[in-house]
This record gives C-alpha cells, sequence and structure tokens, in this order.
C-alpha cells in the first residue's frame, strides 16, 4: 500500500501499499462506530450499476509527458451507488480502460488489474507500469480507477497534506508540534471534501470489491482472472471472499491478506524486511566487508538520529536548496521505502554505512528526492484513509501497535516507534479523517478453492513472504513463491515476474513453478552511494 500524501517519487514498479501521511499519534477519537445499515454479516449487495462507453482520458495524466492510451484500448465508465447500504446516497464513476489481445482470437480469459495504494490508478498503470510485460499477448487486460482515484468521480486527492510534507522535511517528525500541523493538513482535506457532497465513509474495500462485481456483470464477462498488487492483493482477496462467480484464477502479488490489520503489522514487516536485507548484504563479501551486520547498524544509527538528529542543505532540480533534517524515523522510512522502487535497495546498505560514519548526506538527498512536488495530484486520498482508517486504525489502537513495534525492535528509540512506517501519524489521521469503522467482515480471511498464485519479494519489508503464508492458510489450491531479489511488487521488480504471472494464468496449478524462478539470485549491493 501506499501514500495518502504521495510523498515520494511515484515508484518506477507501481503505486505500492503504503507511503507518509502527516497526522498526529494520539488515540483515536470519532472512528468507532459502523457505517449506518451495515453490520458486515454478508456481502454487499451489487446493486444498481450502468455501463457506458466513452473516449480513454486523455492525457492520462495531465502536466506530465506520457504515452496517451493506445488505438488497441476501448473505454467505458461504471456508475454504481456511493455507499450501497444508502441507494439513494448518490452515485460514484468508476472509469475503465480494456486493451485488447494482440491475438484477434485470444484463447485466455480477460484479465482485471488492480493498482495498489490504496488510491492508486489502474489508468495510470497502464502506461507507466505495464507495458512491455506481455501480458495482453493472448488475454484482453482491463485496468480501472478504483472509487476516488484519478479518473473517477469524484477523485479525492489531498493537496494540503502533500503541501505541508514538503515544508515538514526540515523538523523531526517526532515532535508533536510537526504531527499536530500534519493533522490539521488532513482534516481540512476531509472537511473540504464533505463540503463538496462526498461520503468519505463509503470509500473502502468492500465497496470497492462490489464494484468489481458490478463491472464484470456490466461488461457481461462470464469468467475472468484477477491480478492485484499490495493493496490491489487485499482487494482482490476480498473480492474472491465476496462474490467469486466467475472468478477463474487470482494472482496476489506482494501480499496483503484481509485478516492480517496492518496498521499492527507495519512495524513487524519492517524488521522483516530489514533482517531480509542484512542476510542478503552478509552473502555477499563486499557488502559484508562494508557493513558486517547490517540490522544491528541501522539500530545505531537510529538511536544516534533519533538523539541527534542533522541537518543539511540539499540541492534541488529547479529551485533553491532544501534544509533536510535527518533523524532516525526518517531514516527507516527511507530504508523501507526504497522496496517500493525497482533497484530502489541496492544502495540502501551504502547509505546506512555513511550514515554510520556520521555522513548523512546521501539519506538527505534521497528523502529530499522523496517530497518533490508533482505536477498534479496522483493518489486518491479518500480511498486510502478509508482503507487505513476504516479497516485498520478503527479495529485496533496505538497502544498494541506500539506494543508489536516493541517485539520485533525492542532496542529502537520509543519515539520512533510511537510512529508507524509509510504512515507515521496514521491514527491522527484517522481522528482527523473521521470515517468510523468499517464492518469488521473486511478484515475476514478469503476460503476459497479457486487457484491462486501469491507473490513475495524476498527483500520485501512492507509485504513480506509471511503475509502470503498467512492468506495461503485459507486458499487450499494456492501456491506461494519467493523472489530473492525482489522487493515490493514481484511482476515489476523480478526479471521472472512477468513469465510467473503469465505462465500461472496460462494453467492455473497449485503445483506451479516458474523454471526462471530456480535462476533468480538478489542483486550485487552497491559498496558507494552514487551522487545525486
Amino acid at each position: 500500500m501506499t501514500n495518502p500524501s504521495h510523498i515520494g517519487r511515484r515508484p518506477r514498479c507501481r503505486t505500492g501499499m503504503f507511503a507518509v501521511s502527516v497526522t498526529v499519534l494520539m488515540v483515536l477519537s470519532g472512528c468507532t462506530s459502523a457505517p449506518s445499515g451495515a453490520d458486515g454479516a454478508a456481502p454487499l449487495p451489487v446493486g444498481q450499476y450502468s455501463y457506458a462507453a466513452n473516449p480513454c482520458p486523455e492525457p492520462v495524466l495531465p502536466g506530465a509527458s506520457l504515452p496517451p492510451l493506445g488505438a488497441d484500448f476501448v473505454c467505458g465508465t461504471l456508475t454504481v451507488p456511493q455507499d450501497r447500504t444508502r441507494p439513494d446516497g448518490g452515485t460514484v464513476t468508476v472509469p475503465v480502460a480494456r486493451q485488447r489481445a494482440r491475438n484477434p482470437q485470444p484463447s485466455q480469459p480477460p484479465l482485471l488489474t488492480l493498482a495498489g495504494g490504496p488510491g492508486g490508478s489502474g489508468l495510470l498503470d497502464a502506461v507507466t507500469v505495464y507495458q512491455g510485460l506481455g501480458l495482453g499477448a493472448d488475454r484482453d487486460v482491463i485496468y480501472l480507477d478504483q472509487r476516488g482515484t484519478l479518473h473517477a468521480t469524484p477523485f479525492l486527492p489531498c493537496p494540503q497534506v502533500d503541501d505541508y510534507l514538503r515544508g515538514a522535511l526540515a523538523r523531526p517528525f517526532t515532535d508533536p508540534p510537526t504531527a499536530v500541523g500534519g493533522s490539521a493538513a488532513v482534516g481540512a482535506c476531509g472537511t473540504q471534501l464533505r463540503g463538496q457532497g462526498v461520503d468519505l465513509a463509503a470509500f473502502n474495500t468492500l465497496e470497492n470489491a462490489a464494484d468489481l462485481a458490478a463491472l464484470r456483470l456490466a461488461l457481461n464477462i462470464p469468467e475472468w482472472d484477477v491480478y492485484g498488487v499490495s493493496y490491489g492483493s487485499d482487494l482482490a482477496l476480498q473480492y474472491l471472499r465476496d462474490y467469486p462467480d466467475g472468478v477463474r484464477a487470482v494472482v496476489a502479488d506482494s501480499v496483503v491478506p484481509p485478516q492480517m490489520n496492518l496498521v499492527d503489522s507495519l512495524w513487524p514487516n519492517a524488521a522483516a524486511g530489514f533482517d531480509a536485507l542484512s542476510a542478503a548484504c552478509a552473502a555477499q563479501p563486499a557488502c559484508h566487508a562494508m557493513v558486517p551486520d547490517l540490522s544491528a547498524t541501522l539500530t545505531a544509527v537510529v538511536a544516534d538520529l533519533d538523539a541527534q538528529p542533522r541537518t543539511l542543505p540539499v540541492e534541488t532540480d529547479d529551485g533553491p536548496p532544501v534544509e533536510v533534517l535527518v533523524d532516525g524515523y526518517k531514516l527507516t522510512l527511507l530504508v523501507n521505502s526504497a522496496a517500493l522502487y525497482s533497484g530502489g535497495l541496492v544502495e540502501v546498505p551504502a547509505i546506512i554505512a555513511a550514515a554510520a560514519r556520521g555522513d548523512v548526506a546521501p539519506a538527505a538527498q534521497r528523502l529530499a528526492r522523496l517530497v518533490q512536488p508533482t505536477h498534479t495530484p496522483v493518489v486518491g486520498s479518500g480511498l486510502t484513509y478509508g482503507v487505513f482508517c476504516g479497516e485498520g486504525a478503527a479495529h485496533t489502537s496505538p497502544e498494541t501497535a506500539f506494543d508489536a513495534a516493541q517485539k520485533v525492535l525492542p532496542q529502537y528509540p520509543v519515539a520512533v516507534l510511537r510512529l508507524t512506517p509509510q504512515v507515521p501519524w496514521l491514527f491522527g489521521d484517522c481522528a482527523a479523517w473521521d470515517v468510523g469503522t468499517v464492518p469488521d467482515r473486511a478484515l475476514r480471511p478469503a476460503h476459497s478453492t479457486i487457484p491462486v498464485l501469491l507473490l513475495s519479494g524476498g527483500l520485501d519489508g512492507i509485504t513480506p513472504p509471511g503475509n502470503a503464508a498467512l492468506a495461503q492458510s485459507t486458499l487450499p489450491n494456492a501456491v506461494a513463491l519467493t523472489f530473492p531479489e525482489s522487493g515490493h511488487s514481484v511482476l515489476t521488480q523480478s526479471e521472472c515476474g512477468p513469465a510467473a504471472v503469465t505462465g500461472f494464468l496460462d494453467d492455473p496449478s497449485p503445483s506451479y513453478r516458474p523454471p526462471c524462478l530456480d535462476s533468480v539470485v538478489a542483486p550485487p549491493f552497491a559498496t558507494e552511494v552514487a551522487p545525486e
């Protein structure tokens, strides 16, 4: 999952599952009541829906130099209830782009792709992520912008939070005043969207999954396959659980099991990533010589920077230098976030080694790059907060999340662990967003005998391989595969990823294993940090 505020360069892999939102760490208030009329005992009804063909959006991202959706795409718009428990409560639209198979007589069913985030744009991924991967040789590939995202109506961005984060780069994330300001930005965004008539509580995975069920019916597709990455894997598994009709096979990449409360799992997942990175570094003589125990070194540097943050100016591409304060939490943010980018982990051991020598310039440079402004808002923050808050934070507490963090990282500073990876002030975000509690059906596992491929990156500290094992426990015909060189999003980060996905979908089997996986190894880590 990725960011409410889109802190970070857009991952070359795709929108991933998490990134930073600015809020205040505090006890949840206003996040305790279920949406009206929804008890979660059964799937939501699909409800009324309609579908209309229309031209594909052009440009796909205003202000950016990106290729258009080509002549092989046909587009349309799905219209569904905003809140299925209140059918008279207005509608939302979900834009759809269908890329025709290169084979004029495809032998495989269509493939529905689900973007991560929550809040990422599937139509944007169609031109920035999936091209050249060979998914559509013998099948149509369907992309959509989930409710609340870039081309949907309404689109729910939070530019106020983006702006705040750029200014907060010079301040400690562990300082309460920093969090208070961020929480105010989140609250201002929510107030503005509510003033536009948006029911923020309707943007969640239960509604999202019902949208997919409506889409299959609207497109008159008797059977399709589903690929979801990061948050998209959570959505795919909840869709499989609640609306299995017409689903032939599922690929869940960088797995988020519905039964895992990700708020409680953020630090344990990050710790698993730190350990995997340390083990991979230790296995390479040059990396081991540079930093013999990467996990212990990171722990020491995080404590040092928490006690004595360091500030330095960083040059930017187009503007004056920016002041960047590097503290212990921000270093963990940088290390954890690196898994989102193809090749992003290669320099991380060298960045940690430099910081251990007192040189935090490489870390500061990369932190500055994380918050460079975008041409236009990209992330549908309304869906992001709806999922993180209603399905995550509302079902736990700050103390429960903190206890889980201390169990896996007992030597980390308390002030660092009081925040959460990628979304440091999540509980304050949710108090400000105030969307109530999504019914606990959203946290129920997917029980199904339908074939499922579960893909994990061996170096992924956002959704580590243990997540796939948890999902597999209720999916008897699932196969879980780990790709040792990959971070977050195996399809795009592993050279074996595209062949693994298409090979499974060509012939779904619980004994599936792509031959290319046998030759996959961890990448060679850099021993020097390239200048920015």
